[in-house]
């Protein structure tokens, strides 16, 4: 019998690095005494269907409410992660300062295009797994968690 790996990301809606750390800070809080095998990620995205409070956020504070984010799950012994899509990742945050953090790319296709280092491709938003209803996320992961 094996059990499932398990882990977790959060959609944050920060505007400062104190409202990231209140995230991260929550999440741990949520996770409790769960088995968690793969990293937190912190999952940051355009709101498209509405004006949202994130929508002019700096290049600079995302990058900051990230690490922030990242720094904070790390101190709490989890291993941390960034999720992003390829073109929020290139035009949004400050690479070189997230680069100490694993990365999560989502760029859907056959093969990505991205050109630097990720640690997870989720490659379709269309995917299917028996037992569970409508579109699913599907990734490949290139890093071995269960160490």
């Amino acid at each position: 019998f094996r059990s499932i790996d398990v882990g977790v990301y959060f959609f944050s809606q920060a505007i400062t690095e104190k409202e990231a750390v209140e995230e991260a800070k929550m999440t741990i809080a949520m996770l409790g005494d769960y088995d968690i095998t793969y990293p937190v990620a912190y999952d940051w995205e355009f709101v498209t269907t509405d004006k949202a409070r994130t929508d002019k956020i700096s290049v600079d504070m995302l990058t900051k409410c990230a690490v922030a984010f990242c720094d904070t799950i790390a101190e709490a012994g989890f291993k941390p992660m960034v999720y992003q899509n390829k073109r929020t990742s290139l035009f949004k945050l400050g690479l070189p300062d997230i680069a100490p953090y694993d990365f999560w790319l989502a760029e859907y296709g056959d093969e990505p295009t991205y050109y630097y280092n990720y640690d997870i491709w989720q490659y379709t938003d269309k995917g299917s797994i028996p037992g569970i209803e409508g579109d699913v996320d599907l990734n490949i992961c290139f890093t071995n968690y269960n160490k």
